[in-house]
C-alpha cells in the first residue's frame, strides 16, 4: 500500500496532464497501481474496517465475558 504522500504525487502528475504510462515510469509502478489510486479504490477498505468495529460494538458483552472466561488468554482469530 502507497502512503499519502505518493498517492498526492500520483494526482499532481495527473493534474499537470501526465499520461498513467508516463506517471507509471516516473514513480515506478504499474500502470494498473496508477489506475488505482486515481480512482481512488483506497475508500473500500474504511468501509471493512467500519464493518468490523461495528461487530465488536455490537457483540461487546459476548466478547468481554469469553475473555474473562479465558482469564485474560484468547488465541488470535483470523478474520473472516
Amino acid at each position: 500500500m502507497f502512503d499519502s504522500i505518493f498517492q498526492n504525487q500520483i494526482y499532481e502528475f495527473s493534474k499537470q496532464g501526465l499520461s498513467i504510462r508516463e506517471i507509471a515510469k516516473k514513480l515506478e509502478i504499474s500502470r494498473q497501481s496508477v489506475r488505482k489510486y486515481m480512482k481512488g479504490s483506497q475508500k473500500p477498505k474504511a468501509l471493512v474496517h467500519d464493518s468490523f468495529n461495528n461487530y465488536l460494538k455490537i457483540n461487546r458483552e459476548k466478547i468481554k465475558k469469553l475473555f474473562f472466561e479465558m482469564n485474560g488468554h484468547c488465541v488470535p482469530l483470523p478474520l473472516l
